[in-house]
């Protein structure tokens, strides 16, 4: 650096130098690697589109990142399960034969399999010259991107309710930046090294509330 030059502020620096590392690495993002690998037997719960809205009709705790409230009466807490556990696909005729460790357990679970899709969103900032919807605008989290996925990115409708909810925005996202989009928050590369590749991730155990806030400037 010349003399001429201003001395960058350390942060900027080291922001820098990341985003060189990102640009120079032969490998894809890890979160992005992580949500379109093949599934990964250790975890058996995989949230898609069509799990993502049966969960938000029956307005799923599971869905925010909780667990049933230990205040229900037993038959609400099992109701609880037993819709998350359709949602995935899931029997659940042996939940009797489960004590609270076990139900947890399963919980925690169905947490996990969440997050790790809403991980997966981005909010982008459009184009010079394009507006872009956003806001609560009354359109809800799920069905804009759906939208995206049909009208835009023309998957059919059963395609699309079997998408991996991490997959969708992995795609809708690189869409965007293919037609000019900007990332306006973390992109994908400077995210955490092992994203949905290891296990006990920090993200995984915030909860997708947080994701779902940002969600909503986030239309497909």
């Amino acid at each position: 650096m010349s003399e001429d030059e201003p001395e960058l502020p350390e942060g900027l620096r080291e922001l820098q130098a990341r985003l060189a590392g990102v640009s120079a690495s032969p490998w894809q993002p890890r979160c992005v690697a992580a949500a379109f690998r093949t599934p990964d037997i250790e975890h058996p719960f995989v949230f898609t589109m069509q799990t993502w809205i049966d969960l938000d009709a029956v307005e799923s705790p599971f869905l925010l990142g909780r667990l049933p409230s230990p205040d229900l009466e037993w038959e609400g807490i099992e109701a609880a399960y037993r819709d998350a556990l359709a949602a995935f696909g899931r029997e659940a005729t042996s939940l009797e034969e489960c004590d609270a460790d076990a139900f947890i357990h399963i919980g925690r679970s169905l947490i996990r399999a969440i997050n790790r899709g809403f991980a997966m969103r981005l909010r982008m900032n459009p184009p010079k010259g394009f507006e872009s919807a956003g806001g609560d605008d009354g359109f809800g989290d799920w069905l804009p991107v759906m939208a995206c996925l049909k009208a835009q990115l023309y998957f059919g409708w059963d395609e699309a309710l079997a998408m991996p909810v991490k997959q969708a925005f992995g795609v809708i996202n690189a869409h965007r930046r293919n037609e000019g989009w900007m990332p306006a928050e973390t992109p994908y590369g400077l995210r955490n090294a092992d994203c949905g590749l290891k296990r006990g991730r920090k993200r995984e155990r915030e909860g997708p509330d947080r994701n779902r806030r940002e969600s909503r400037g986030d239309r497909g």
